[in-house]
C-alpha cells in the first residue's frame, strides 16, 4: 500500500457487512459512508495506523481512506 507517497506493507481487510458505526462520541467509524475496507500499518515511532475505506475496491493508498486512527 502507498501511504503519504511511499510504500509500506500493510494488511488490508474487506469487511464483510459494511455499516458506519457510531463512536462513543457520536462520531461514526467512516462519517461519509458505510466502511468497506480496514488497512492497518506501522507508522512512525512504532504506532499502529488504522484506516477505514468507503470504497468498492481494494484500496491502493492512502489517498482515498475517510479516516484513520492511530495508536500507540
Amino acid at each position: 500500500m502507498s501511504v503519504g507517497g511511499k510504500k509500506v506493507e500493510a494488511d488490508v481487510y474487506k469487511v464483510a457487512t459494511p455499516g458506519d458505526p457510531v463512536l462513543l462520541d457520536g462520531n461514526k467509524l467512516c462519517g461519509s459512508g458505510n466502511v468497506t475496507f480496514v488497512a492497518n500499518w506501522l507508522g512512525a515511532d512504532d504506532l499502529t495506523v488504522i484506516a477505514v475505506f468507503n470504497t468498492p475496491d481494494v484500496p491502493a493508498s492512502d489517498d482515498r481512506m475517510c479516516a484513520s486512527y492511530t495508536y500507540k
